[in-house]
C-alpha cells in the first residue's frame, strides 16, 4: 500500500473510531465530507457501514462511480457532486455520523462558508449522533472553526479538539470532533459530556485540547 493511500485509511480509521458507534452498531448510514478519491468512503464500508460521500469536483465524482462499476462493487456508497461551504445537501436527521479527511481546512478561510456548512451538518444529524473532521488549520482557523461549530448548535459539552502528536509539528493531526446534542435532561448530558471527555483522552489520538478556545 503506498504512503499516502495508507495514510488516509489511518486518518478514516481513526475518524470512525471517534464516532464511537456501538460495537454492535453496523449498517449505521455515514456521510464522508470531501471524499475525494474514495478511500475514507472504502473505510467507512470495509467497517460494515452504509456511506453517502461528497466532493467539490463532479469529475472525481464521475470516476468513482466508474470504478465502482467496473469493478462490480456493492452499492452501499452513493456519491454526489457537493461543495460544503453550501452546507450539507440531507434531509434533517438521517445520518448516523458523519466524517471527514483533510478538506475542512479548504474552506476555513471563508466564514460564511464555515456557518453554512456547520449549520447544515448539525441539521443532518440525527439527535446524539456526532461528526468527526480530520483537517490542518492555523491556531486562529482551528478557534474559527470551534466558535462557528458552536454557533450552529454544537454546544461547549459536544465540541471537541482532538490532536495527535501534539507536541510535534508534521505528524501533527487535529480531529474536530461534534455532537449533536440528544435528547436528554441537563444531568445527564453532563455525565455524557465527561464520557466523551474521556473517551477523547483514551484515544490514540493524544490530548483532547491542545490550546484554549474559550475566549476567542
Amino acid at each position: 500500500m503506498a504512503k499516502d493511500t495508507r495514510v488516509q485509511h489511518e486518518l478514516a480509521s481513526e475518524c470512525l473510531a471517534l464516532l464511537q458507534l456501538a460495537n454492535e452498531c453496523r449498517g449505521a448510514l455515514l456521510l464522508d465530507v470531501g471524499c475525494g478519491g474514495g478511500l475514507s468512503s472504502e473505510c467507512v464500508v470495509q467497517a460494515g457501514h452504509f456511506c453517502v460521500a461528497c466532493d467539490i469536483n463532479p469529475e472525481m465524482i464521475a470516476q468513482n462511480r466508474q470504478e465502482q462499476s467496473t469493478v462490480g462493487s456493492p452499492s452501499t456508497i452513493d456519491m454526489f457532486a457537493s461543495d460544503m461551504r453550501d452546507g450539507v445537501a440531507a434531509r434533517a436527521g438521517v445520518f448516523d455520523g458523519v466524517i471527514s479527511v483533510s478538506a475542512l481546512q479548504w474552506i476555513c478561510s471563508d466564514r460564511a462558508g464555515l456557518q453554512r456548512f456547520f449549520a447544515g451538518l448539525h441539521r443532518s444529524l440525527r439527535a446524539g449522533a456526532r461528526a468527526c473532521l480530520q483537517f490542518y488549520p492555523t491556531r486562529e482557523q482551528a478557534r474559527l472553526a470551534v466558535l462557528m461549530a458552536r454557533s450552529a448548535g454544537f454546544d461547549r459539552s459536544g465540541c471537541d479538539l482532538v490532536l495527535t502528536m501534539p507536541h510535534g509539528t508534521r505528524a501533527r493531526k487535529h480531529f474536530l470532533v461534534l455532537t449533536k446534542a440528544s435528547r436528554m435532561d441537563p444531568a445527564a448530558r453532563e455525565q455524557q459530556a465527561s464520557r466523551n471527555a474521556q473517551a477523547a483522552h483514551d484515544s490514540t489520538c493524544g490530548c483532547p485540547l491542545a490550546w484554549p478556545i474559550d475566549g476567542a
